[in-house]
């Protein structure tokens, strides 16, 4: 009995895990132009909310069984008759306890949704009332349907009592989300000051080159997929582990070219630096040392990390080694920042160039 309430919270920390690594980079990015600022406080309320939303899943769909399920069974039938659970309690006799337990699991399951809809993403109480009533119906007719036909019949039930209770718990998280929530900042008061220019720091300026990095990564990944699956089902192509082709290779140059180089040469910051309202002195020197700058930061690793990635060199010795001294350029790159007062770095350094708050 116990493990059937504990291990969907055991699924729940592993997939939010890994829902707020992928999702990491575009938080941040939504936290500081939302807010102006990142804080430690909402980035630690960003991971519980991504492990918040896997258990809802995982408590309400899990586990799935299999697509034969349906064969020798019948649908599971929906319960339409509110407040039906007050029966159920008073009728239980000996399993009373499961049955006051499973009302209030439901309530509780809630709550933290009306919470982190107020007091996180900041929305009125009588919004996050109406979402957390939606996503409980939303709950509700997925179990109802098999998943929306993916099973030949329902094998949860559809309860009218837990859209119920499902909607008190938001309500009460609602309500409740300054004192539940009180430790994250007001969501109202940071976006007043989101105009207000800060100092440049080297914590800003690493993250800003982390969520650099981070985009760089999902937007290739997102383009080398599309090209798989285009190049798989619409013309019949087959991949091995180590892809050699040419056209698969040249997508993640391009995408560093418009990502870094670009913004470089036109003088203005690369997306990162312009997710944490960073900017290059206006006072721009010529194109020479605008080239500068990239080559005397991220151009290197672009170069390196292109040449080990190139078809020719794939899995062999040399790019192994092009891979090692990208890797260490990076790490340069890094603690250039670290130990810089002004958080310039190397590429700045090079091009003789400083750093200003957009907002200024």
């Amino acid at each position: 009995m116990l493990a059937q309430w504990t291990w969907p919270a055991y699924v729940a920390v592993l997939l939010g895990t890994i829902l707020f690594t992928v999702a990491f980079t575009p938080l941040l990015i939504v936290q500081s132009r939302r807010f102006g600022r990142l804080t430690w406080r909402r980035t630690l309320a960003d991971v519980m909310l991504s492990i918040y939303l896997t258990a809802l899943v995982a408590y309400t769909l899990l586990p799935f069984p299999p697509m034969d399920y349906c064969l020798d069974r019948e649908s599971v039938q929906p319960m339409l008759r509110p407040f039906h659970s007050i029966n159920d309690i008073l009728e239980a006799g000996t399993a009373r306890t499961t049955a006051v337990l499973q009302v209030v699991f439901n309530v509780v399951l809630f709550v933290p949704l009306g919470a982190f809809l107020r007091r996180h993403i900041g929305t009125s109480i009588s919004l996050a009332i109406t979402i957390g009533f939606g996503i409980s119906l939303l709950v509700e007719i997925t179990q109802g349907t098999g998943i929306f036909g993916l099973y030949d019949c329902a094998y949860r039930v559809a309860d009218v009592d837990d859209l119920i209770t499902n909607t008190t718990g938001g309500v009460v998280g609602a309500f409740l989300a300054p004192v539940l929530l009180g430790w994250l900042p007001s969501p109202h008061v940071e976006k007043a000051r989101r105009g207000e220019a800060r100092p440049i720091t080297r914590t800003r300026r690493l993250i800003g080159m982390v969520i650099d990095f981070g985009l760089l990564f999902l937007t290739t990944g997102v383009f080398i997929v599309t090209y798989r699956a285009i190049a798989h089902y619409g013309f019949g192509q087959e991949f091995t582990a180590i892809d050699a082709s040419w056209w698969q290779w040249a997508i993640g140059p391009a995408t560093w070219l418009v990502l870094f180089l670009a913004p470089m040469i036109d003088g203005s910051a690369t997306p990162g630096q312009k997710a944490v309202w960073l900017k290059p002195d206006p006072n721009m020197p010529r194109a020479r040392s605008r080239l500068q700058r990239f080559l005397g930061g991220l151009g290197v690793w672009v170069l390196l990390s292109s040449i080990a990635a190139a078809p020719p060199l794939a899995s062999t010795p040399s790019a192994e080694f092009m891979d090692a001294l990208a890797t260490t350029w990076l790490i340069l790159c890094g603690l250039a920042v670290v130990f810089d007062k002004q958080a310039r770095g190397l590429s700045l350094r090079f091009a003789n160039m400083t750093w200003q708050d957009s907002r200024t």
